[in-house]
């Protein structure tokens, strides 16, 4: 099994046996699980690559031919994580984490074993790097790296040098040049007509002078997987934000395990002095003692209270997200978007990164991980999740296309996600029509404190259009995109038939998902 970015869309797999190179087409999973099993009973080589889950591939291999060797190739391409902005980051994740399985829960996803890496010698991780912009700079809080090649026109070649490169997942991170101003790129398919177009850019207004009070409620993992660093981290993390919590806000604490406890009856205000010396003291004494991981209880207890009056309620859970039910406790935070945002601090060397960003974009929070094992990385990790949290978010948000009808437009997300202050917002358009916008327009604002912003983007002047030797990078990227949507619960089959019977959207969603994958291949 493969640990992969959860936004990963697979997009070649292959096995070269001498001369001979054998090359994969995609089917739906039933059909191609049967062929595979024919071939391996008749005794033929065959191979086998099929998604466990959003984030774990499992490559399967029969009858290698004898005194030969085989090579398996797998190609992927994803959205990078973007950290603040002007920094992405590329994860390769090195190993495949326990998942607790809850108790009394109708949890359908399959069993994960723990698979930490079986390789300890002769591993080499070498990484080509090329970015439209100079990289201002490049390092890993995870690993030791030589960095080389022409950083000035965003060219690098980067080698990790560790003598254990797969302690943990691999984490660079590459600083370059801001753009606050929206681009578009546009890509028409070489198999179709069909043009699909990314929408992306880093928002920016001023937020200094902004009346938002808000409720703060951290839902704070204390399983026995946290034990050791990852609770040391936990404790920091949480002694940082009792620090700069704003000063008019509300703030509790949920730890949970098996099973959870507030540290108050009710939020408590950060002027309290009672109040915030009793949280500073529970922080310091918590320990990773309660247990397996069951984080959809306390997510239920929270989200299904009534909140209060005058106060947005902002939930922050932090988490190694080792837990086996992750698209039940995903699709369950969408139901509450609306009155909730979410935020979510993965931690650990392993982490679940599909649970901590789902969570997050389920709740139209942001996520951020704490990758390295020093007190700084905790810092920035939630220096920069609080300075989110205690913006308001714009979250009635309008894209208007010009000089094309919204009719012959998809997109995806089928929701539109909200802009958060210097975060990455990042859409994906299909256009059924050979002939392109001419503009597009962006407005947003949030009512409740009057900030509004407005972009306008000029198709020539302002888009980016792709080559045609790519091989359709947006429209793959775009179709995962959908596909992710229609997993979560998120698309237009679950948000637009909530009345209907719920296996018969799960088997619209099951079809569609099976005709991406095809068309998409």
């Amino acid at each position: 099994q493969l640990p992969m970015a959860e936004s990963a869309a697979v997009t070649d797999f292959k096995a070269t046996v001498g001369d001979r190179v054998i090359r994969a087409v995609v089917k739906k999973k039933s059909v191609a699980r049967e062929e595979f099993n024919e071939a391996v009973n008749a005794g033929q080589s065959a191979y086998l690559a099929e998604q466990t889950r959003a984030d774990i591939f499992k490559i399967s291999v029969g009858n290698l031919p004898s005194n030969q060797v085989v090579k398996v190739s797998l190609v992927y391409i994803t959205t990078l994580e973007f950290v603040g902005a002007d920094t992405v980051k590329f994860v390769f994740s090195t190993a495949i984490s326990p998942r607790y399985v809850p108790r009394l829960e109708n949890n359908t996803e399959e069993m994960i074993d723990f698979l930490p890496s079986l390789i300890n010698e002769g591993v080499r991780i070498h990484i080509s790097s090329t970015s439209a912009s100079a990289y201002k700079e490049i390092s890993s809080s995870t690993h030791a790296i030589a960095v080389s090649g022409e950083l000035e026109i965003g060219k690098a070649e980067i080698n990790i040098t560790d003598s254990e490169p797969l302690k943990r997942d691999v984490v660079i991170l590459l600083k370059t040049k801001v753009d606050h101003q929206p681009k578009l790129f546009l890509e028409k398919s070489n198999n179709d007509s069909s043009i699909a177009t990314m929408l992306s850019f880093v928002p920016y207004f001023e937020s200094a002078d902004i009346q938002h009070n808000s409720e703060f409620i951290f839902i704070v993992d204390r399983s026995g997987s946290m034990d050791g660093q990852k609770i040391i981290q936990t404790r920091t993390a949480l002694e940082k934000i009792l620090s700069i919590l704003p000063e008019e806000s509300l703030f509790n604490i949920v730890g949970f395990g098996s099973t959870f406890s507030f540290l108050f009856d009710e939020s408590q205000s950060k002027s309290s002095f009672a109040a915030m010396a009793e949280a500073f003291l529970y922080v310091g004494n918590m320990t990773a003692n309660y247990g397996g991981t069951e984080i959809l209880a306390p997510l239920k207890k929270v989200l299904k209270s009534s909140r209060i009056v005058g106060f947005d309620r902002q939930v922050i859970v932090m988490t190694d997200g080792q837990v086996s039910n992750t698209a039940e406790t995903i699709k369950f935070v969408k139901k509450f978007r609306s009155n909730t945002r979410i935020f979510s601090l993965g931690i650990g060397a392993h982490v679940s990164r599909l649970l901590v960003q789902g969570l997050a974009r389920s709740g139209r929070g942001t996520a951020e991980f704490v990758d390295g094992d020093s007190d700084k990385d905790v810092f920035d990790a939630v220096e920069r999740q609080m300075h989110v949290a205690s913006t308001p978010a714009l979250d009635d948000l309008e894209i208007t296309w010009q000089g094309f009808s919204p009719s012959n437009i998809e997109q995806t997300p089928f929701a539109t996600p909200p802009l958060v202050l210097n975060k990455r917002f990042l859409m994906y358009f299909f256009l059924e029509s050979e002939a392109s916008p001419t503009g597009v327009k962006i407005t947003a604002q949030n009512y409740a404190t009057n900030l509004a912003l407005e972009y306008n983007i000029p198709i020539e002047k302002d888009s980016i259009f792709l080559s045609s030797s790519a091989p359709d990078i947006i429209h793959k990227m775009a179709a995962r995109t959908m596909i992710r949507d229609l997993e979560e619960g998120g698309s237009r089959f679950s948000l637009n038939q909530i009345k209907k019977a719920e296996f018969k959207v799960q088997n619209q969603v099951n079809k569609e998902i099976v005709r991406l994958g095809v068309k998409y291949q």
